[in-house]
């Protein structure tokens, strides 16, 4: 069984991250190459970027950075295929521990679409996807915030997708929680770029999200039955059977 998630969430997560990375490499790239073009041009104070008063600043300094081409695109693929293998363990771990029979292709995007409310749509309702040159409240308290509110929405949906009746009103308890509690705000929200570019930005990573999301789980979703096929060769193995190794 380990053989097979590890297996379906390498294959899934390497064509479906490529995929990715092409519509970021066109639909989001380019708006950050922008949005750096203000922060270029932004008054600097000495400790880094004016944002306003109170807010907090951030100072990039000169340290090493990919150079714009071919290089930067890698290094977006690269990370792009990491975090995408890293997502689609996850999927086929959930899917698996939550239905025991497998998945298929449209259970798989039910699981994506969970995951893209989870880690996307949940998460920038209170940090949403922000430029280069955005004033940020603490970068700790921000990442606590994220994963925090991540993980109770997903156990949120779990509990309310397949959850007793007594633990649905827990799912929803879990899901609302993090939204009341809202994330950490910086004291002077400010940004280098324009509002039509931040919000061209914020709406195109979420699109981008959204479909690497659905793509994601459907194609660890075929990866799974289609593992199960050459499994068992000489008999038709079930949409989703679970392979004992």
């Amino acid at each position: 069984m380990l053989n097979r998630i590890l297996s379906c969430a390498l294959a899934a997560g390497l064509v479906v991250g490529l995929l990715a990375t092409a519509l970021q490499l066109v639909l989001v790239s380019p708006l950050i190459m922008k949005a750096e073009t203000y922060e270029t041009a932004a008054p600097v104070t000495p400790h880094g970027h004016d944002h306003g008063a109170g807010a907090e600043t951030h100072d990039h300094g000169d340290g090493w950075a990919p150079r714009d081409g071919a290089e930067r695109a890698a290094y977006t693929a690269l990370a792009t295929v990491a975090a995408t293998i890293g997502f689609g363990l996850m999927l086929v771990a959930a899917a698996t521990l939550i239905a025991p029979q497998g998945l298929t292709v449209r259970s798989g995007v039910a699981f994506g679409v969970a995951g893209f409310a989870a880690t996307g749509l949940a998460t920038s309702l209170g940090l949403a996807p922000e430029l280069p040159g955005a004033a940020a409240a603490d970068l700790l308290g921000r990442q606590i915030w994220w994963v925090t509110t991540a993980a109770a929405t997903a156990a949120g949906i779990a509990l309310i997708a397949y959850g007793r009746p007594a633990l649905k009103a827990l799912g929803v308890a879990l899901v609302v929680a993090p939204q009341v509690v809202g994330a950490p705000e910086a004291a002077a929200p400010a940004s280098a770029a324009p509002a039509e570019l931040a919000a061209a930005f914020a709406a195109h990573a979420l699109v981008v999200q959204a479909l690497t999301w659905v793509m994601l789980g459907a194609a660890c979703g075929y990866a799974w039955e289609r593992l199960g096929r050459v499994s068992a060769p000489g008999r038709t193995a079930e949409a989703g059977a679970p392979l004992t190794i």
